[in-house]
C-alpha cells in the first residue's frame, strides 16, 4: 500500500507508462522505501531536465532523438580489433585504424564520416549463424561524435567491452542468434566470447622489418623461419627473459633450458655466457645480439608489466604457436590440482589477452582476473587433454602435475561459464519426441534456461544412439549447431557508465555477417542490419536501416524479396504434402535436374535426367522434353533416361549458345522463387521463399491465401489492394524495428502508412513523393535538394503561409498548433478587488 501511496504522489510529475514500470521494477527488486524514494526522486530529475522551453525547436531535437538508436551503434576509440591483410593478422586500435582511412578518402552521412575499404581485402574474425568463426571482409569502417556516456559491458571470464547504449549486442534466443541494442543488455545476459581463431599461414618472418641487418658472423638470417626453436625461445623470453644493453639473458636454472638455449646461439653463431646475477647465487644465461636484442624488443617488448605477444604469432602455424605458449607454460607456468586449472601470471596485461588469443587458435577457452595489478590467465581442466595434446611441457614434474589434474567432482569453472542459452526447451522437446529420460537437473530448468556445454554433449551421444525418426530430425541439428558452437556465451556481470576516451566512436560493416572481433575475444554486431531474417537463418533477407528505407522509400523491388506462405489445414501438419506444395512453388531449372554434357564429336547436348529429382516435382521425362521443345524450339529425343537436343545448325556457337539457353529453360514451380525453405513452428509446416511472386503463390493448391505474406509491397497493392498495402506498411516497419529492438509507438508508423497510401497508391516518402507534394516550400526544402526547391520557387514566386512544424522551426517562431494558437494577455494595472 506504501508503494502505491509514494508512487501516487508522482503523478502528473513523472509519465504514467514510466510510473508504472517504476511500480513493477519495485515488486521485482523488492527495493526498500529508501530506495523506491530515491529512485522516485532521480527518475522527476532527469524527467525535468529532459523538458523543452516553450519557442525551442522540438522538431530538431525529435529528428534527433529518433535517429539516435538506429545511427549510434559504436564501440570506443580504443577498442583494439583482429585484422587480416594477405594472410597477415594484426591487432589495432579501432579509432587509429579507421582515422587512418578517413584521412585517405571519406564521405558523410549526415553526423557520420564513412570510408569504403571493400577492395583493400581486409578481414575479421566473425560469428555466422551456424555459429562459426569465419573470416569476413570489411566494406565499410566509420566514425562520429562520441555520445555523453558510454557502456562498458564486462563477463564473467574477465573480457569486457565499451560501446555506445545503442550499440548492438548479440545473444541467443529460441536457438538463433539475434541483435539487442545495449540499453537493454542486462546483468546476466550472455553475449559471446570467440572460443576458436582459425588461421595457419605465415612459415618465415623478414629479419629487416624488426632489425637492422648486420654483417658479422653473429647474425640473423634475412628470414628467421618460425619453428618451435624459434617460438620456444619467443615464449622462454616473454615469462622470465630480459633486455637490456643488447644482451638477452635468461634464468639458468634448470638443464633443459639451458641446453635449449645453447642450441639457439649455435644456430645463429651468438656468444653466449653464464654468469652470476646480481646479489644473487643464481645464474643467468646471456646472449650477446644487438639485432635479436632489437627485434625482441620491437616484437615483444622489454618491460614486464608491458610485454606482449608478438603479432606475427597470431599468423603463424600450429607447431610455432604450441612452441611459444609451451616456452611460456614452461618456465612460469603452474597447476592447481585443488582448483583443477592451468595458471599463468603476469604483470602485463597485453601479454595476458595476447595468450588468450593464441590460446583461441588452439582450440582453448581461457579465463582472465586483475587483482592487486597482477593480471591471472586460467585454462581449466576441460581444456586440459587439449592443453597436453597441443602444448605440454618439457619438465618433467610438469608433464606429470598435469597427467594427474583431476576433474572436478562439481561443475567446472568453465561449465558454469560455458552455459548455451535457451536449450533448456529444445532438450525437452526432443525427449518427448523421441521418448527418453533426460537428467533431472535439466527437467528442472525453466524452458528459456541454460544448459553447460559439457551436459548437452553428453545428452547428444545418448541420443545419437537412439533411433531417431523423421520429426526429430531438425532439432537433433540445431542441437548438434550449439553444441559444436564455436563461441563461449559468456555470461554479463556487470554494465557500467563510462565517459567516452575520445571525441569519436567507431564502426565496421562487415559482409553477410555483419559482426565482428575485438581483440578481448567478444563478438560484437554493427549497425541495423543482422544477417538471417529472423527464424530462418539460411535465407539471407535485408532488414534493420536499410529495410526500413525500402519501406518508407516505397521501392518497387526489395533488395531481398522473400515470402512466408502458410499452409492450409491438411497441409501445415503433414512434411511430406508441404513439401509438395514447396516443389509446386520452387522454380526448377533444368540444370537442377540434370547433368549437362556438351558432345563437340557428335555436335548434340546430352541431358542427363536426375529421374528421383524429376519424379519428387511430378515430372515425367516426357514433361521435361514438351517444355524444352515449348521453350527453345529445337527438336528432343530419348536415350533411356537422357534427353538429346541438337542445334538448329553444326556450329559450335550455337552449339554453345544452346547449352547456356538450356540452363535457363524452366520446367516447373514459380519464376523468380530461387529456393524454398520448410521449417515446423508451432506445430505446423511454413514456407519461406527466396524470392517473390505473391499472385501466382496464392494460386497453388494447398497455400492459404489468408496468411501468406511477401515483403514486396507493390506486389501486396496489385494483389489485394491499397488497404493490404497500406497494413503491409505497417506491418513491415514494426517487424523491423522491433526486431532491432526499438520501441515505437505503432501510431507513428500507421501516420507514416497512412500518407503513403492515402491517395489510393503507395508513394514514397521522399522528395519524388509525399515531400516533394508539400505546399510549403520551406518543408520541401528542408528534406532533400534544398537549393533546387528554393531556386524553383523563387522562379514561380510561391509564396509560404507558415502553417507547419518545419516551416516554423526553420525561422524560429512557434508553431501554429496547440499552445502555439493561443495569445495570452493580461492588464497589470487591475486591483485585486476588482
Amino acid at each position: 500500500m506504501k508503494i502505491k501511496q509514494k508512487i501516487k504522489k508522482y503523478e502528473g510529475k513523472i509519465p504514467p507508462k514510466v510510473l508504472k514500470d517504476i511500480q513493477t521494477k519495485t515488486k521485482e527488486e523488492n527495493l526498500t522505501e529508501k530506495e523506491l524514494d530515491k529512485l522516485l526522486e532521480k527518475t522527476k530529475e532527469e524527467f525535468d531536465r529532459k523538458q523543452v522551453e516553450y519557442g525551442d525547436p522540438v522538431g530538431t531535437v525529435a529528428a534527433q532523438s529518433i535517429g539516435e538508436p538506429g545511427t549510434q551503434m559504436s564501440i570506443s576509440y580504443n577498442e583494439k580489433v583482429i585484422l587480416r591483410k594477405d594472410d597477415e593478422i594484426k591487432i589495432q586500435e579501432i579509432g587509429k585504424f579507421t582515422d587512418k582511412k578517413l584521412k585517405e578518402d571519406s564521405r558523410k552521412k549526415g553526423n557520420w564520416e564513412v570510408t569504403d575499404i571493400s577492395n583493400e581485402e581486409i578481414e575479421v574474425p566473425s560469428l555466422t549463424e551456424k555459429e562459426k568463426i569465419e573470416w569476413k571482409p570489411v566494406e565499410e569502417c566509420s566514425r562520429h561524435p562520441a555520445p555523453n556516456k558510454l557502456i562498458e559491458v564486462k563477463t564473467k571470464s574477465g573480457r569486457n567491452i565499451k560501446a555506445t547504449k545503442s550499440h548492438s549486442f548479440l545473444i541467443r534466443k529460441n536457438n538463433d542468434i539475434k541483435p539487442v541494442s545495449g540499453s537493454e543488455l542486462k546483468e546476466g545476459d550472455r553475449i559471446p566470447s570467440m572460443r576458436k581463431l582459425k588461421q595457419n599461414c605465415i612459415t618465415k618472418i623478414k629479419t629487416n622489418n624488426y632489425a637492422k641487418p648486420k654483417r658479422t658472423k653473429s647474425k640473423l638470417p634475412e628470414k628467421i623461419k618460425l619453428d618451435k626453436e624459434f617460438g620456444w625461445l619467443i615464449g622462454t623470453y616473454l615469462a622470465v627473459g630480459k633486455c637490456k644493453n643488447h644482451v638477452i639473458s635468461f634464468p639458468s636454472q634448470q638443464q633443459d633450458v639451458e641446453k635449449k638455449i645453447k642450441t639457439i646461439s649455435n644456430r645463429f653463431n651468438f656468444t653466449l655466457k653464464n654468469t652470476l646475477q646480481d646479489n644473487s647465487q643464481e645464474k643467468d644465461l646471456k646472449i650477446n645480439s644487438k639485432q635479436l636484442s632489437d627485434l625482441l624488443t620491437n616484437t615483444c617488448n622489454t618491460e614486464p608489466s608491458n610485454k606482449k605477444i608478438p603479432e606475427f604469432a597470431y599468423s603463424a602455424r600450429d607447431k610455432f604457436v604450441s612452441a611459444l605458449l609451451k616456452g611460456i607454460f614452461d618456465t612460469k607456468g603452474a597447476i592447481d590440482n585443488e582448483k583443477h586449472e592451468i595458471n599463468f601470471e603476469s604483470r602485463s596485461i597485453k601479454l595476458i589477452n595476447g595468450i588468450s588469443l593464441l590460446l583461441n587458435r588452439l582450440n582453448i577457452f581461457s579465463m582472465k582476473k586483475t587483482q592487486n595489478q597482477q593480471n591471472k590467465l586460467t585454462i581449466p581442466q576441460k581444456y586440459a587433454n587439449r592443453f597436453k595434446e597441443k602444448i605440454g611441457f618439457n619438465k618433467e614434474y610438469k608433464t606429470k602435475e598435469i597427467y594427474e589434474l583431476k576433474e572436478p567432482s562439481t561443475p567446472d569453472q568453465i561449465d558454469k561459464i560455458d552455459k548455451v542459452p535457451g536449450t533448456a526447451k529444445l532438450i525437452k522437446e526432443i525427449s518427448e519426441q523421441i521418448d527418453i529420460d533426460i537428467p533431472k537437473e535439466i527437467d528442472n530448468i525453466p524452458e528459456t534456461g541454460n544448459i553447460e556445454r559439457t551436459t548437452l554433449q553428453n545428452l547428444l551421444e545418448d541420443i545419437n544412439q537412439e533411433k531417431i525418426k523423421g520429426k526429430t530430425e531438425e532439432k537433433i541439428k540445431e542441437l548438434e549447431k550449439a553444441v559444436e558452437s564455436e563461441v563461449i556465451w559468456d555470461e554479463i556481470i556487470e554494465i557500467e557508465e563510462k565517459d567516452p576516451s575520445h571525441d569519436y566512436v567507431y564502426d565496421f560493416s562487415v559482409k553477410d555477417t555483419e559482426n565482428f572481433t575485438t581483440y578481448q575475444g567478444i563478438v560484437t554486431h554493427n549497425t541495423m542490419r543482422t544477417f538471417h531474417y529472423a527464424g530462418v537463418a539460411e535465407i539471407d533477407v535485408t532488414l534493420g536501416l536499410p529495410r526500413l528505407i525500402e519501406i518508407v522509400d516505397a521501392r518497387k523491388t526489395p533488395s531481398s524479396p522473400m515470402m512466408t506462405v502458410k499452409l492450409e489445414e491438411g497441409y501445415a501438419e503433414d512434411r511430406d504434402k508441404a513439401r509438395e506444395v514447396g516443389w509446386e512453388i520452387e522454380e526448377t531449372l533444368i540444370e537442377d535436374i540434370s547433368n549437362i554434357e556438351t558432345d563437340y564429336s557428335k555436335m548434340r547436348v546430352k541431358l542427363e535426367l536426375d529421374m528421383e529429382m524429376v519424379k519428387q516435382r511430378n515430372l515425367t521425362k516426357e514433361d521435361v522434353a514438351d517444355q524444352i521443345e515449348s521453350e527453345l524450339g529445337n527438336e528432343v529425343k530419348f536415350e533411356d533416361d537422357s534427353l538429346i537436343i541438337r542445334p538448329e545448325s553444326s556450329s559450335y556457337r550455337k552449339l554453345l549458345r544452346l547449352v547456356e539457353n538450356l540452363k535457363e529453360v524452366r520446367v516447373s514451380g514459380i519464376e523468380g522463387i530461387k529456393r524454398v525453405i520448410i521449417r515446423k513452428e508451432s506445430g505446423e509446416y511454413t514456407i519461406y521463399t527466396e524470392g517473390s511472386a505473391f499472385t501466382e503463390a496464392l494460386k497453388v493448391d494447398g497455400v492459404d491465401a489468408s496468411r501468406t505474406r511477401t515483403n514486396d509491397l507493390h506486389e501486396i497493392y496489385d494483389a489485394l489492394g491499397i488497404e493490404a498495402a497500406r497494413q503491409a506498411i505497417i506491418d513491415e516497419a514494426k517487424d523491423t524495428l522491433e526486431e532491432q529492438g526499438l520501441e515505437v509507438d505503432v501510431r507513428h508508423v500507421m501516420l507514416v502508412s497512412d500518407i503513403m497510401t492515402n491517395h489510393g497508391k503507395i508513394k514514397q516518402i521522399g522528395r519524388h513523393g509525399v515531400s516533394g507534394e508539400k505546399e510549403s516550400v520551406l518543408a520541401r526544402a528542408s528534406f532533400e535538394v534544398t537549393v533546387n526547391h528554393l531556386l524553383d520557387a523563387g522562379k514561380r514566386g510561391e509564396k509560404d503561409e507558415l502553417k507547419g512544424v518545419p516551416e516554423n522551426v526553420i525561422v524560429g517562431q512557434p508553431v501554429d498548433l496547440g499552445t502555439g494558437v493561443v495569445d495570452l494577455t493580461m492588464s497589470p494595472n487591475i486591483k485585486k478587488e476588482d
